[in-house]
């Protein structure tokens, strides 16, 4: 037997253990994680390219670059931002440029990649505290106001901000908004982490609308949706950061979303990140509170395969962004520990069994 068909028989054997005698099946030692020592603590992460990885730096008030291009040569190089105190938040890569929000400075930063230079665009609402951004294919950079309850819209060209306040029909107003996906440029997702809500906005109607993440009676609350990532039929998916899931919009459904487990209970996954393999799909995503990085697989018509997830270096080492280059190489920013973590195909090492579990989806 080579090595790959081997490895396809243990990741089944372990699959078909779990789903006959519920739960994981944990093992120890190798891991196929390589981490990046990077002189500061990485927040937030945006691939460029294969082994070109930008990311925040809040503590030091700064962009962060890694080039592992030449794994024997891996450089770092840091940009300082003009204004002390900003605390980049997210960040995206598009076209030449890095976006980045800046949640303490309520400011919109870009980096030109070609020269370094940072231009600022500052927010209208004071105090706004913007986080989660993403840019549209016409070039329009979308961000959420935490603060403000706001999502906003940058125009490069004419450098102008238009904000629009999310009021929600019912309940507290203040949502903590935190992830932001655009479809296109007409449909953007964002997440109402303090509501238990994703919300969808359109832009041609100029209208809200929101999807509750707690499904009619269930016993789980699927609380907090954080990240936000969009597959191949740009169907959207989140993380529950409050009860450790991972879920499916669908809209046809009662529930409206179709919730997976991540093997730990406690792993308060922050942010998800969508790679397309071809017959199978994989959505990796940070453990916050577990030390660990994990994915979940999905067949082509989202059909949940089974989860893997790994432990870092450190049990403390928190990580929170992830991103996905081409090559299908998965990027950490392990905050705590001041790593970025790299995880590239195949997922895990055929010397050993990782933990696994197969799911039900919660209905």
């Amino acid at each position: 037997m080579n090595r790959s068909i081997s490895w396809i028989a243990a990741v089944m054997t372990a699959l078909l253990t779990a789903v006959l005698f519920g739960g994981p099946v944990y093992a120890q030692t190798p891991t196929p994680l390589v981490e990046h020592a990077v002189p500061g603590k990485p927040l937030n992460v945006a691939v460029e390219a294969p082994g070109r990885v930008w990311f925040t730096m809040p503590d030091a008030n700064a962009i962060g670059f890694l080039d592992a291009t030449d794994p024997d040569n891996v450089q770092f190089t840091q940009y300082d931002l003009p204004n002390s105190g900003s605390e980049p938040y997210d960040i995206v890569y598009d076209n030449g440029f890095v976006w980045f929000t800046e949640k303490s400075g309520n400011r919109i930063g870009r980096l030109n990649v070609s020269d370094g230079q940072i231009k600022e665009y500052s927010i209208n609402t004071a105090n706004s505290g913007p986080t989660g951004i993403d840019v549209a294919p016409n070039g329009r950079v979308w961000f959420v106001e935490q603060n403000a309850n706001q999502l906003a819209e940058l125009d490069p060209v004419a450098e102008t901000i238009v904000e629009l306040l999310y009021t929600p029909s019912f309940g507290q107003a203040h949502g903590e908004l935190e992830d932001v996906a655009v479809v296109n440029n007409s449909t953007i997702w964002f997440s109402a982490r303090e509501r238990n809500e994703i919300v969808r906005y359109e832009v041609s109607s100029n209208q809200f609308a929101s999807f509750s993440t707690r499904p009619p009676g269930s016993s789980i609350l699927f609380a907090e949706p954080m990240g936000l990532t969009l597959d191949s039929t740009d169907t959207l998916w989140t993380v529950s950061f409050a009860d450790s899931q991972v879920g499916r919009f669908a809209p046809g459904t009662v529930a409206l979303f179709r919730w997976s487990p991540t093997p730990s209970n406690n792993a308060a996954p922050a942010q998800i990140a969508f790679y397309d393999a071809g017959q199978r799909w994989f959505f990796f995503y940070s453990e916050y509170d577990t030390g660990r990085a994990g994915w979940l697989s999905t067949l082509t018509n989202s059909a949940i395969a089974g989860t893997v997830e790994y432990p870092l270096s450190s049990p403390d080492a928190r990580p929170w962004g992830v991103d996905v280059d081409a090559n299908g190489c998965a990027w950490f920013a392990a905050t705590e520990i001041n790593q970025l973590v790299e995880w590239c195909s195949p997922y895990a090492q055929q010397t050993w069994l990782p933990i696994v579990r197969g799911v039900t989806l919660a209905r």
